[in-house]
């Protein structure tokens, strides 16, 4: 929800310092106030190299749940 801009917030949320291999993506869908694609544009939106943004959106959780 962060990403999402769905709290007001004065500071930006840059991934981009913290380590990839600890960052993993969750959702509440489907009981989200506002479109389901809304934190994946976010995420999309800041530019990450794609190899980051897989291992964020798949991949840690795969490693996490094997």
């Amino acid at each position: 929800m962060t990403l999402a801009d769905y709290f007001p917030s004065e500071q930006s949320v840059d991934l981009g310092i913290y380590r990839m291999d600890r960052i993993m993506y969750g959702s509440d869908f489907p009981n989200i106030p506002y479109a389901w694609d809304r934190e994946l544009k976010a995420l999309k939106a800041l530019g990450l190299p794609p190899d980051k943004l897989e291992w964020i959106l798949s991949k840690s959780a795969s490693c996490f749940l094997a």
